[in-house]
Order: C-alpha cells, then sequence, then structure tokens
C-alpha cells in the first residue's frame, strides 16, 4: 500500500527536542541569519507528525488576519490571550515571514524599533515571540501527558484535541539566555479575491465532506482535515508560495487515502482553480 505523507512523518517525541534545538539556534542568530533560521524552524514543525497535529488542532477556526488586527497597539504586538490561538498566531506571522507576505524587517521596526539597530530589534522580537511560542508549545505538547493513549480526540463540534506521549519535566527555559544579533523581499501575490473565495470555498467543500463521513476511521479522515486546514490557512494568507506548497500535501493525501474516489469531483475542481490560476 502506497504511504500517504503522513505516514511517511516523524511520529517520535525527538520533535520536541528539534523544537526545542530551531528555537533556540533561531533566538541567538544574528539578524542577518534570522529569515534563515525561520525557515529552518518550520521546517521541524512540518516534518513532525506529533508538531503538525499539534499545530493543525490550534489552527482549526483561526482568523490570522483579524487577529493581527486585534494585536496591533500603540504600545506594539499584543499576542492573543489564549495558549492555542498564541500557537496559532506565531506560526502564521512566522509562515507570513518565510513566504514573503510580511516584510521582516519593516515588521521589526514598526513593532521593535530600538536605536541601538537591527540585531536590539530582532532580540526583542525573539524575547517576546519566541520565547513564549516555545513555551506554550512545549506546554501544549505535554498538556495531555496523563490521557491513556495519544489517540485523537473529537468534541461535539467535530473539532480535534491531540493528546501527546510520555510527561516530561518542566526545566528552565533554554531559551531564556540564548539572545544576542534580514533580508527581507516583500512579494505580492496575484491572486484576487474572487481567487482566494473559489480556492477557500473548495478548501470548505472537503473539509465538510471529510468531516461528516463517519464511516472512514478517524485517522483517515483527521489526516485529510489537517492537511486541508493547512491549505485553507494558506489561501486565507493569499501567498502563492504556501499555496502551491500545501495543494501538493493535500492532492497527495486525497490521492492515498479511502476517500479518494469520494472527494473525487472536488479533487478534479480544485485542480482546475489552480491551474486556472497559474499555481500549478
Amino acid at each position: 500500500m502506497a504511504q500517504s505523507l503522513y505516514d511517511i512523518m516523524d511520529d517520535s517525541d525527538e520533535c520536541i527536542v528539534e523544537f526545542e534545538r530551531a528555537c533556540a539556534e533561531l533566538a541567538s542568530a544574528k539578524y542577518i541569519l534570522a529569515e534563515k533560521k525561520i525557515s529552518a524552524l518550520l521546517q521541524v514543525i512540518a516534518k513532525s507528525k506529533n508538531l503538525y497535529a499539534l499545530i493543525g488542532a490550534c489552527m482549526q477556526d483561526f482568523d490570522f488576519a483579524a487577529e493581527l488586527k486585534h494585536a496591533k497597539t500603540q504600545n506594539g504586538l499584543m499576542l492573543p490571550a489564549s495558549r492555542k490561538k498564541q500557537i496559532a498566531f506565531v506560526f502564521c506571522l512566522l509562515l507570513s515571514f518565510d513566504t514573503n507576505q510580511t516584510d521582516f524587517k519593516k515588521f521589526l521596526h514598526t513593532f521593535y524599533a530600538n536605536p541601538d539597530g537591527a540585531n536590539s530589534e530582532f532580540s526583542d522580537f525573539c524575547k517576546r515571540i519566541i520565547v513564549p511560542f516555545y513555551a506554550n508549545v512545549k506546554k501544549a505538547y505535554f498538556a495531555e501527558a496523563d490521557e491513556p493513549n495519544s489517540a485523537p480526540k473529537q468534541d461535539s463540534f467535530g473539532h480535534v484535541s491531540y493528546p501527546h506521549m510520555q510527561s516530561q519535566p518542566e526545566n528552565a527555559n533554554p531559551l531564556e539566555n540564548a539572545f544576542s544579533e534580514s533580508k527581507p523581499a516583500p512579494a505580492q501575490s496575484a491572486l484576487n479575491s474572487l481567487a482566494l473565495t473559489s480556492l477557500g470555498e473548495a478548501a470548505r467543500e472537503i473539509i465538510g465532506i471529510a468531516a461528516r463521513d463517519s464511516q472512514i476511521p478517524i485517522k483517515e479522515r483527521e489526516e485529510i482535515l489537517l492537511v486541508c486546514e493547512g491549505f485553507a490557512q494558506a489561501v486565507q494568507l493569499g501567498q502563492e508560495k504556501a499555496i502551491r506548497t500545501m495543494y501538493i500535501a493535500l492532492k497527495n493525501t486525497i490521492r492515498c487515502s479511502p476517500m479518494a474516489r469520494q472527494l473525487e469531483v472536488q479533487s478534479e475542481g480544485l485542480a482546475q482553480l489552480i491551474t486556472e490560476y497559474s499555481l500549478d
């Protein structure tokens, strides 16, 4: 049987160690290397089944554009109140840097302006954004340590939570003393509002079908839902690079799923939209 994208992702607890290392390397990097380290951190998340699931659960029903607007205050950038929203917010923010939707240098100058220059601004950004992100992800990862198994759980609203593995004692934050001192390239998306609306509706249709089909085992349904939520979030961001990446993941996931035939019409429709908007 062909393996799906989800099957070949790493599902070991080593991911949290790699995540910690990537956060520490980002926090201790010089400003000139910041964007490269952000990409490395996102890659750690992308290759881990457990971290990918955790982030995906936090992203459900999350509106980054609305939260970003709310986060902008006269005193700088204010993270959302809940841990779940903070995780989703920082992940989307890092993704927007990585896909060049948000000019990283301009962002730092806007919210972390410092007369000592870019290195100081970046250091402040890490203290206020990366350190809480690391702490929140680690706490969420081990939050369900007392659960008897790690199977996804679905509530009455169809939302899924992901219990995780064995417990781990909370150590002192390894990023606390990691700080020391980019090359933004803003990219304009060629996609108009109609294109984004069409792609978003196609994603929601797939999500709706997968969520309603109780005949398919929860693992297979959640695999599709998780990747499709990621695609929908990329569409919401309006960034072509992220949309292309998540579409490939979604297409391959559906192809390997027992729901492939059931989603054949929706898959073909989405493929036509991808071709129409030159995203293939």
